[in-house]
């Protein structure tokens, strides 16, 4: 199953399994049904139709909340899904700081003219 295909009814299953037959799951039904891999593919093909594929040189995930499909590596179907071609990197286990640290370390990467996740040449120091 590719990522990102995986069925509602899967999930349902799921959760009654871990939390009770009685677990409610409409809303699997009703709501929007945006897993990250999903989101993921929506923004590539935002940039493709812009004609801006070309221009990313880094892509940051944020995780606050684990996905559904916890057994999936978002870092490598970015990587696979953009043919490996700006740099990769999750923050994850920020709570509500996530977005500004991912901001921060973006910032310092792209300052640094990307030479590498993690290394800061102006400042002969690590970033993270």
């Amino acid at each position: 199953m590719p990522v990102g295909d995986g069925t509602r009814r899967s999930v349902a299953e799921d959760l009654r399994y871990v939390y009770g037959e009685d677990q409610p799951t409409d809303w699997l039904e009703d709501g929007p049904g945006r897993d990250y891999p999903t989101m993921i593919r929506a923004a590539r093909a935002a940039l493709g139709g812009h004609g801006l594929l070309d221009d990313v040189r880094l892509v940051v995930l944020v995780v606050t909340t684990p996905d559904l499909q916890h057994e999936r590596l978002l870092g490598g179907f970015v990587a696979d899904l953009f043919d490996g071609g700006p740099s990769t990197f999750c923050v994850t286990e920020q709570g509500l700081a996530g977005p500004f640290t991912a901001l921060r370390l973006a910032g310092e990467l792209l300052a640094d003219g990307g030479s590498g996740v993690g290394a800061s040449r102006r400042a002969g120091r690590r970033v993270w």
